[in-house]
Order: structure tokens, then C-alpha cells, then sequence
């Protein structure tokens, strides 16, 4: 999906992810969401907004995670790289 698209999804209360930066942002009464973490609008760097996005589910427990198929697993920890190695080159 587009960014359009992503932003729609959001305020229907689901949670989308940038696959340029494999953050999570969610929409909240307070505003933006990423990872969790209230940030302004402009936390969306151009690069992400040109990219591509994906609804998501979030995993809050261990318990939800034990249930995950070896491969999730696997997707769950290489994506949490690669979204160290967006934040790292872009200084966040």
C-alpha cells in the first residue's frame, strides 16, 4: 500500500508499517505513534513516505510470541535489524 493508503488504514485504528524503515506507527488520540512512542508528524522521513507500507499485527507478550511459527520468529528478529540500521543511518 502507498502512504495514502497506510494513513487511511491508521485511522481506522490499525497498525501499519513503513518497509523502508520497519518502524510501527499507529494513530492514538494524542496523535502519531511510532513504535509506540508519541512523535510529531514530521517523524516520517520523505524516504518512508515514498515507500511502500503493510498493515501489521503487534505481538504484546511473550505468550503471543511463543505461539509464532519458527519462520515469524525469524521475520520478527531480521526486521528488527533492519529497522536499527534505518535509525542508526538516519540519527534517531
Amino acid at each position: 500500500m502507498d502512504f495514502y493508503q497506510a494513513c487511511e488504514s491508521m485511522t481506522k485504528g490499525n497498525a501499519v508499517e513503513s518497509l523502508v524503515s520497519k518502524t510501527i506507527y499507529e494513530m492514538s488520540e494524542k496523535g502519531l505513534l511510532a513504535e509506540g512512542m508519541l512523535v510529531p508528524l514530521d517523524y516520517v522521513t520523505v524516504e518512508e513516505a515514498n515507500g511502500e507500507w503493510q498493515e501489521v499485527t503487534i505481538i504484546e507478550s511473550m505468550e503471543d510470541f511463543e505461539k509464532l511459527s519458527p519462520e515469524q520468529k525469524q521475520r520478527i528478529l531480521s526486521n528488527a535489524y533492519q529497522h536499527a540500521k534505518f535509525n542508526e543511518r538516519h540519527g534517531r
